[in-house]
This record gives C-alpha cells, sequence and structure tokens, in this order.
C-alpha cells in the first residue's frame, strides 16, 4: 500500500511571510509510493521496501520520512531545529 503523508508543521509569520517549521515525515510505502513529507520540512517515505527515508529539511526541525530495510535501520534523518524569538519593538 501506499505510505501517508507527514502531518503539517506549524506556521509562522516572519517578515511578512508565513512559513512552516517542524512537518512530520512520511511513512513508507511497501512496495508503492513513500508517503510525502510535510509542510515544514518533513522527509518523504522511502517508495519501496529496501529503501531509506528521506531526510528532513535543515533547520526545520521536521522528522524523517520511514523506510525498511531487513539489515539496517533505514528511516531519514530528522532535521536539526530552530528557535524563533518574538518580541516588541518600538523602534
Amino acid at each position: 500500500s501506499t505510505g501517508g503523508a507527514g502531518g503539517a508543521g506549524r506556521a509562522y509569520s516572519i517578515g511578512g511571510s508565513s512559513t512552516y517549521y517542524a512537518g512530520g515525515g512520511g511513512a513508507n510505502g511497501f512496495a508503492n509510493a513513500g508517503g510525502a513529507g510535510g509542510s515544514g520540512g518533513g522527509g518523504a517515505g522511502s517508495p519501496n521496501p529496501e529503501g531509506a527515508g528521506q531526510p528532513a529539511t535543515t533547520n526545520t526541525g521536521g522528522g524523517g520520512g520511514g523506510g525498511w530495510s531487513y539489515s539496517t535501520p533505514a528511516g531519514g534523518a530528522g532535521g536539526p531545529g530552530i528557535i524563533i524569538i518574538k518580541y516588541p519593538y518600538n523602534g
């Protein structure tokens, strides 16, 4: 069956444009398409039973995509996080 998609991350408006962070990783798609990574940096799942999941996008805090392997772990790596600090500014 086809792997499920990762969940959408949280949207933040920084500098007037909206950006997503911390999207979920897609699931492995045992012999079919892997699930897409969630908006916000999630990695896609492997499209076959012996493939590795895709890594998450760097600096988004997203989850790695799911994979499968009989001999070694094959999940994609999660992305490094980011810290967002919001403070009032009277300029």
